[in-house]
């Protein structure tokens, strides 16, 4: 009997070709606790590469990619498995905020490349950064936008969200500012940060 004819460079590519946020498994116990989570003000702790940030960028993603159906027709709802989201008509705006820049550019943007690349429909940059990312929306397209807390709070400013994905500890004032713009829509805020010892 011959070996079976296996062309390798075709399943490689097969396999690499795997669209990570529709595999992506929370982890038992409280990765799973918080991505199962309704709470419209959620802390996510714990240690350093334990899959905080990857939570925080894979619930913006349930938060805004748009469901299709078999028929790939838009279903109106977001593709979160935990929730029943809809897609508003204006579409769905969301921030991701970190300390800087660099940790955008370092930390964050590989996370959001390889989660909600295959959706990102265009890009914009500021020094290699993210500035704002849009998706498909149902009626009207989606977005994400990009803060980091050296802009100083009032680069917080502006129209109302429907998520905050805050990734580790905010100042206070960023913090108040944040929440008010979440205030019109009901919206969710999610906190992924490595627990520490602070007044704040």
């Amino acid at each position: 009997m011959s070996a079976p004819n296996i062309d390798y460079q075709t399943t490689l590519s097969n396999v690499q070709a795997v669209n990570p946020l529709k595999v992506f498994k929370p982890n038992a116990g409280g990765q799973l606790k918080a991505a199962k989570s309704q709470a419209h003000e959620l802390i996510v702790g714990g240690g350093n590469n334990s899959g905080k940030s990857i939570l925080g960028v894979v619930k913006g993603a349930w938060h805004t990619i748009p469901e299709k159906d078999t028929d790939g027709r838009y279903t109106g709802k977001t593709i979160h498995p935990y929730m029943d989201l809809r897609v508003p008509d204006t579409g769905v705006a969301g921030w991701f905020s970190s300390y800087s820049s660099d940790v955008q550019r370092d930390t964050l943007r590989p996370i959001v490349d390889k989660y909600l690349g295959p959706y990102i429909l265009h890009r914009e940059y500021v020094d290699g950064c993210y500035r704002r990312l849009i998706f498909d929306g149902v009626r009207q397209n989606s977005e994400i936008s990009f803060k980091w807390q050296s802009q100083k709070k009032e680069s917080y400013a502006g129209a109302k969200k429907n998520w905050v994905c805050m990734d580790e500890p905010h100042e206070k004032n960023i913090y108040r500012e944040i929440r008010t713009r979440l205030f019109k829509s009901g919206g969710y805020m999610w906190i992924c940060l490595t627990p520490v010892i602070d007044e704040d």
